[in-house]
């Protein structure tokens, strides 16, 4: 591990989040925001051992922080939202919920596949006479 850098850390903490080490975890997580504090998967990933913890308020300001950090976080928010809901916070719970609706939102219309991208990929090649291949791309829009 090379430890001047955050990376080091977040992938350190990464495995002992995955082997269920949860105080493990958040010393490395901590680390890695020492390096560099708007290193956001290092607080969504805080926050996912503070609810393994039992902390479900500390959860939802670390869910708070990395949706604050990265604006394409869909879930930190909709995850908050189940926290501060558990804890008679409805205000933030429909502030979150908005949040991580509309970044759902914007993140899917991102992801939608353009229909002449498909019609033209050479990897559709096999698939192109099958008829629920012609019912996908008929219902795609240009």
């Amino acid at each position: 591990m090379a430890p001047e850098y955050s990376e080091s850390h977040l992938a350190h903490g990464f495995w002992y989040f995955a082997n269920k080490q949860y105080p493990e975890a958040e010393i490395d997580f901590f680390k890695a925001l020492e390096i560099d504090p708007k290193l956001a998967p290092a607080y969504h990933y805080l926050a996912r051992c503070k609810i393994f913890q039992g902390q479900s308020l500390d959860a939802a300001e670390y869910f708070t922080k990395s949706m604050e950090l990265n604006i394409e976080d869909y879930e930190s928010p909709l995850l908050a939202v189940a926290l501060y809901s558990k804890s008679d916070d409805q205000e933030n719970a429909i502030k979150h919920a908005k949040i991580g609706v509309e970044r759902v939102r914007k993140h899917v219309e991102n992801s939608i596949t353009s229909k002449r991208w498909i019609e033209h990929d050479p990897d559709m090649e096999s698939i192109r006479n099958l008829p629920r291949y012609q019912i996908v791309v008929n219902s795609l829009e240009n």
